[in-house]
């Protein structure tokens, strides 16, 4: 049923804020598994109506998966300048 999702690429992710800066690229998740799959079909029709309506709902919980050919960058903004005019 998932063979098709076995190998899904993730593309490169940049993130920035005041403290830090952080990239990550070539994530690759593979083996992707869920522990629990609930599948739900209702018939929503009434006997008057002329329209057949039905909803399917699909939930997946605790999906499991690997992480493969990680590369990310991490860089913490410390630094901060104390004086913010030069002083003559």
């Amino acid at each position: 049923m998932f063979s098709g999702a076995g190998y899904i690429p993730i593309p490169r992710v940049e993130s920035t804020d005041n403290a830090m800066d952080l990239m990550v690229q070539n994530l690759i998740l593979c083996n992707l598994f869920p522990t629990i799959v609930l599948i739900e079909a209702n018939d929503l029709s009434d006997k008057i109506s002329v329209f057949k309506t039905q909803r399917i709902i699909v939930k997946i919980n605790m999906l499991k998966f690997s992480i493969q050919d990680l590369k990310y960058g991490i860089l913490y903004k410390t630094f901060k300048p104390q004086a913010t005019a030069v002083i003559k």
